[in-house]
């Protein structure tokens, strides 16, 4: 995206649980959007969590963005806001966790106290609104339902420029199961409606699916790890590698997960077969590296059906029925120069102290 021309109000909206790979994408994104956006909205939503701990994991992020962030440091205005609880369809608050996966909260080791409440949602989307000049772009990086509340709010035809979101497989295994991934398999309806009312409102839609977020050159392993960590050492930055270390560092839960050979921890088994990846997949940072850079990613447009389970496929993988339609949409396959992605990544990083 091409850096901001004018003090017209852009806003980057996030929909986040956060998330051991949330917290990295919601790191470098609070370091980088200056060159682009007014403002980051960021809104917990549920999925790692219930809302009600995203949104205090949202509050912790807060907390230490606000502590590392440069004196003097060109970052955003960064508002923080609480979001969808449950599937469009559900009558009840989603309240499973991926504590054996990111660890306790699925925020491990860098929990903060904080009395602050998250303002609802629609605070934002109505201020959006009421501006005439407001425009609005929305990266969403967990559940799907909070992205197709906003999109078919009245108030916010015309202002959403573009959408990119994390989620859908198409060759890859998923996390949920083959072929599926948890972002649209808990709300298939939220997905359809999303794509719908894209094309109904001339959004530009991008996806970045887990064939992309998985690739072995975008993993953290061991060895990228260690680079990583020295690079953000050497640049003075020490506690936001220290931070990283403990989220998804070699001795983390979650690099353990990714890592294992039956990829179980504790409890929890993936409905699926698969070695263990060399390193962790950071999938939320992966979606915002697209959107921020696409030109380092392949990008391609391909028609797409999404069935009722969630699961997202090539036409003509499945037939169109009333209820689920044909789209052609921007999806992200391949990342063009890895080394450019990892420098990228260390640059944001490096703006924390």
């Amino acid at each position: 995206m091409k850096a901001i021309e004018s003090e017209q109000p852009t806003h980057l909206i996030i929909n986040t649980d956060p998330g051991c790979d949330d917290a990295v994408s919601l790191f470098s994104t609070a370091a980088t959007a200056s060159k682009e956006f007014t403002e980051v909205d960021s809104i917990a939503i549920y999925g790692n969590d219930s809302t009600h701990q995203t949104g205090k994991n949202l509050s912790t992020l807060r907390v230490i963005i606000e502590e590392l962030r440069q004196t003097g440091s060109f970052f955003p205005e960064l508002k923080y806001f609480s979001g969808a609880e449950k599937a469009l369809d559900k009558s009840e608050p989603f309240q499973e966790n991926t504590d054996d996966i990111f660890g306790k909260h699925a925020l491990e080791g860098i929990e903060r106290k904080t009395t602050k409440l998250l303002e609802p949602s629609g605070v934002i989307y109505e201020r959006i609104a009421r501006n005439p000049e407001a425009t609005a772009h929305a990266l969403s990086l967990g559940a799907i339902t909070e992205l197709a509340q906003m999109i078919t709010r009245k108030d916010m035809v015309g202002k959403v420029k573009s959408i990119t979101v994390m989620g859908g497989v198409f060759f890859e295994e998923g996390n949920r199961a083959p072929h599926l991934s948890w972002n649209f398999s808990c709300d298939p309806r939220a997905l359809e409606v999303v794509l719908r009312e894209s094309e109904k409102q001339r959004i530009p839609f991008t996806l970045v699916p887990l064939d992309l977020t998985q690739k072995p050159e975008l993993g953290l392993t061991a060895d990228r790890f260690a680079w990583l960590y020295k690079e953000l050492n050497l640049r003075g930055s020490h506690a936001i590698a220290d931070i990283i270390k403990t989220l998804v560092g070699t001795e983390s839960t979650y690099y353990k997960f990714s890592v294992s050979p039956d990829r179980t921890i504790g409890n929890r088994k993936p409905p699926y077969d698969r070695i263990g990846f060399k390193g962790a997949a950071i999938h939320d940072l992966t979606a915002r590296m697209v959107q921020e850079n696409p030109e380092n990613f392949e990008i391609y447009p391909i028609q797409v059906l999404v069935d009722e389970k969630g699961q997202i496929g090539t036409a003509p993988s499945y037939m169109a029925s009333d209820d689920f339609h044909l789209h052609t949409i921007q999806v992200a396959m391949d990342v063009k120069d890895s080394e450019r992605y990892w420098q990228q990544v260390v640059d944001s990083l490096s703006q924390y102290r």
